[in-house]
């Protein structure tokens, strides 16, 4: 989705249930699973929603800062005019690093982003305490998911030598 079509979004201060401030927070985090990356990780700090939209390789760290506020932009743009977001712009956002608060806010107004959320905040103590929490919280599940995932035992009749119809994945016998 384009800029044009991002800023031709609604804007409200608070999200789409009235409940909550329509605030956003992003920062950038290190996956330590294979493939190991970076996420940009979105939180509604207030709600504590989290959105990840998917992994961005380790070599994006050392991109010069234009490059990484490019990507960053692009992402966001991405994430909010999909249906996940109710497709809305956020009312404001911050983020936990200076340096990327600057060099977004500079991609944000080059790439036209309208009605002031060309402005990037540094968060405050609070907001960045909340989403580490969230991110702790989302990292410990999704380490879970990929270890039930590796544990998962896969039904194949077949191959089957124990009479329960199940097989676990380091006891199946591909053989015909």
């Amino acid at each position: 989705m384009s800029v044009a079509q991002f800023n031709q979004l609604p804007r409200t201060p608070f999200d789409p249930s009235g409940l909550v401030p329509n605030h956003w927070h992003f920062s950038l985090r290190p996956v330590p699973l294979r493939p190991r990356g970076l996420v940009l990780f979105i939180i509604n700090p207030a709600s504590r929603f989290v959105y990840v939209p998917g992994r961005i390789p380790l070599s994006f760290f050392d991109a010069p800062r234009e490059t990484m506020a490019d990507v960053i932009i692009r992402i966001l743009i991405m994430a909010f005019t999909k249906p996940d977001l109710n497709q809305s712009r956020p009312w404001s956002w911050s983020t936990n690093n200076a340096e990327m608060a600057d060099a977004v806010q500079e991609g944000l107004t080059e790439f036209g982003v309208a009605d002031g959320l060309d402005v990037v905040e540094v968060a405050p103590a609070e907001e960045n305490s909340i989403a580490d929490e969230e991110w702790t919280n989302f990292l410990n599940r999704l380490r879970e998911n990929t270890r039930n995932a590796r544990n998962t035992m896969i039904r194949t009749p077949r191959t089957d030598r124990s009479g329960d119809g199940l097989m676990s994945r380091n006891h199946c016998d591909c053989r015909k």
